[in-house]
């Protein structure tokens, strides 16, 4: 097995709006976009190998069977998925107020995150759902020995004979969907009582809303 495609793409965009309504009140205004995108896909994608084995489950991708035979070499497809996707969206802004010897500053964030992940396939190396999903042969010596236990140099007969030892399949993971949203805001005043001493206070508010599912 091999990888047919794979990497990540990303793409960051920030906006900002800097403005002075008066020598004493500044409003700084941010939107901020972030996408990012990742995929590995084996070899074969677009084979089914439900052509060799009927019982296999419905694959989004396609790849070779999982044929392990003690003593040699695993061979079979990686599986993997289309490119998953995350979606960070941001409104950020900022008001600064002078009034005498008070700093007024105040602000909100509210931020929305979105991941979707396309169902996956799990081939040779994948480590999940015992690497089945396009089918797994373990073949181990067991029925070309000459005792009742597997004897390892005769894998090969066995694998040459069609007498696997284990067999294994598995279905594809699901469609997932999932977002949730952050809202931010403070106040806070900064005053100077004299030209020695500034007294710094204010409030803070943050809430991070549940992860969800569509």
């Amino acid at each position: 097995g091999s990888w047919e495609n794979g990497g990540f793409d990303t793409k960051v965009w920030n906006v900002t709006w800097n403005h002075n309504f008066s020598p004493t009140m500044l409003n700084e205004a941010r939107f901020g976009y972030l996408y990012h995108g990742s995929m590995r896909l084996g070899m074969n994608s677009d084979f089914d190998p439900r052509s060799l084995f009927p019982g296999l489950s419905v694959q989004p991708v396609g790849g070779l069977p999982n044929i392990n035979v003690t003593g040699h070499t695993a061979i079979g497809d990686y599986g993997g998925s289309d490119r998953g996707k995350q979606f960070t969206r941001q409104i950020i802004d900022n008001l600064t107020l002078v009034l005498g010897k008070h700093a007024l500053k105040m602000g909100i964030n509210i931020s929305n995150f979105r991941v979707s992940s396309p169902p996956a396939s799990f081939g040779l190396l994948s480590n999940v759902a015992q690497n089945a999903g396009f089918g797994r042969f373990d073949f181990t010596g067991r029925y070309t020995s000459n005792t009742s236990t597997a004897a390892p140099e005769h894998a090969l007969a066995d694998f040459l004979l069609g007498y696997p030892n284990r067999t294994y399949r598995a279905t594809a993971s699901a469609v997932n969907l999932f977002y949730n949203t952050t809202y931010a805001g403070y106040i806070q005043d900064d005053f100077q009582i004299s030209p020695r001493f500034t007294l710094n206070f204010g409030v803070r508010y943050f809430m991070q809303t549940t992860w969800k599912e569509r």
